[in-house]
């Protein structure tokens, strides 16, 4: 067995161990706040956000499709709530989200009671000013948790300009984040509605590790498309408010 799935701190991301939450953080009733209900439905929670559509013609669409078919298939899978495929992506600069909106941060610069329509707006008309960011090359680097793939810069140069689009778009949004060189790029198929037990945490992610194993170790770099300025209303569809940021 692999000692590196031991990891406690892993486990503990599908158990809640010592989060002290009854329920994973996404999860809550009608008007909570949370991104799905405790049934897996998909709940309101509005927002806008920099990202990199997975193109759905591509070798690693496929792969991400046949991965997201095998966890669907494992018999921990009620545990999720899966995206749609269409969805995939990786987010390359966090915007404002949230009902209420803003709860994960807001521009500096932006009045706070301003909706959602004016700051898209406003961020549209700034980003007119910028050159077109994009053309990064990535790679499937691992699954830390069953329902969310990370994601490594294929090269020193890839770092380098994800970094500099990151902060590009801080400057234009006015949105301060802590994590701009820290922040773990990601493609994310699920959420979790309800915490696992040990052996069941335990147990898939075993599975998982073998799964990416087989459908995505070996992809080499993927080339993404330009960044878009997308809004969205749930998790489930991300529409670009401007393509080629």
């Amino acid at each position: 067995m692999n000692n590196n799935l031991k990891s406690p701190n892993k486990l503990d991301l599908l158990t809640g161990e010592g989060s002290g939450l009854d329920h994973p953080s996404a999860i809550s009733t009608v008007g909570g706040g949370g991104k799905f209900d405790h049934n897996g439905e998909v709940l309101q929670h509005p927002g806008n956000t920099f990202i990199c559509h997975v193109n759905p013609q591509s070798a690693f669409f496929q792969a991400l499709s046949d991965l997201h078919d095998a966890l669907r298939a494992l018999p921990q899978s009620d545990f999720l709530t899966f995206l749609p495929k269409s969805s995939f992506h990786m987010t390359v600069f966090c915007g404002i989200s949230g009902d209420p909106l803003g709860v994960d941060g807001w521009p500096e610069d932006i009045p706070r009671d301003a909706t959602l329509d004016t700051v898209s707006s406003i961020w549209h008309e700034r980003l007119s000013r910028i050159d077109e960011q994009g053309g990064f090359s990535v790679v499937p680097h691992s699954l830390p948790v069953p329902y969310s793939l990370k994601m490594k810069p294929a090269s020193d140069a890839d770092a380098a300009a994800l970094l500099d689009t990151r902060q590009r778009l801080e400057e234009v949004t006015g949105l301060v984040r802590s994590d701009l060189q820290s922040y773990q790029f990601h493609v994310t198929f699920a959420y979790l509605v309800r915490w696992m037990d040990a052996d069941e945490a335990q147990e898939m992610m075993e599975s998982a590790q073998r799964l990416f194993n087989q459908h995505l170790a070996n992809i080499g770099p993927v080339t993404l498309g330009p960044v878009e300025f997308c809004t969205f209303s749930t998790m489930h569809n991300f529409t670009a408010y401007l393509k080629g940021v």
